[in-house]
């Protein structure tokens, strides 16, 4: 499988026909992981002048005691979180950005995977470039992995990069 690949993996569902690299999705989670996927798409927009959309997911769970109030989504309680998310991004990314490519911030909330999922095909994203954390043993039992899931659901071409050792 791509997360023991020591090479980024570019997994293609088998329905693709044509493929052109014009929108490409970057999920970021601050980590230093998102960051290496983040050189990649910045090369892949520069090489094929694509845009550049960054998704951010918040996973956040509302408690119980809020669902009694009406309360269904945390940005109903931090109205602006999505701004100060954006505001984190563009401070995250400011040194690989540099002006030239066409970008774009998002925020959902939600299970990160189904989010990424379903804004890929809302945006016709053309790939998705998305960072491995590398998990294994009983950490990838317990957690999971939000990256094979991202190539296991979505319909675009998933650009899978490994943590840099």
């Amino acid at each position: 499988m791509g997360r023991f690949s020591a090479v980024p993996v570019l997994t293609v569902h088998r329905s693709i026909q044509n493929f052109q690299i014009k929108k490409l999705l970057v999920p970021i989670d601050f980590s230093p992981y998102s960051k290496q996927a983040t050189e990649y798409a910045i090369s892949l927009a520069r090489n094929f002048n694509a845009s550049i959309t960054f998704l951010h997911v918040v996973e956040q769970e509302i408690f119980p005691p809020f669902y009694a109030s009406g309360v269904e989504s945390v940005f109903e309680i931090d109205p602006d979180l999505d701004k100060r998310v954006i505001e984190n991004m563009n401070e995250f990314l400011s040194e690989q950005l540099d002006g030239h490519i066409e970008t774009s911030y998002i925020v959902r909330e939600g299970k990160s995977h189904k989010e990424i999922v379903d804004f890929a095909r809302e945006d016709k994203s053309d790939m998705i470039v998305i960072a491995s954390h590398g998990l294994t043993g009983l950490d990838y039992i317990l957690l999971g992995s939000t990256t094979e899931k991202v190539i296991r659901w979505a319909k675009c071409p998933v650009l899978t990069v490994k943590r840099k050792s």
